[in-house]
């Protein structure tokens, strides 16, 4: 797969963004960023992240790690003692 310039790239979200009607002016930096956000509250490994957005180094990476709205809200209700997410559908099993 052949990789392509920044400028290609600039120049193809600005078409998009424009085609869309949408003047919120996104950026190649903006769109990286919030792919790898995604990715982490995906749960992807920083390593897989890594690779996929070009980073060369994981500690580059940490500037992207921000934690979704919902990620955020099942923390809250888990401290206060409420279910949350996924772990309401986990099943109590009787130990023998």
């Amino acid at each position: 797969m052949k990789r392509v310039g920044i400028n290609t790239i600039k120049k193809f979200v600005a078409e998009i963004t424009t085609a869309l009607g949408d003047d919120s002016c996104y950026t190649n930096h903006y769109l990286r960023a919030r792919s790898v956000s995604h990715m982490y509250n995906a749960g992807i490994r920083e390593k897989v992240i890594s690779k996929k957005s070009g980073h060369k180094s994981i500690e580059g990476l940490c500037a992207y790690e921000r934690i979704s709205d919902e990620l955020e809200g099942m923390a809250k209700r888990s401290t206060a003692g409420e279910p949350s997410g996924a772990l309401c559908e986990v099943k109590k099993v009787k130990e023998p």
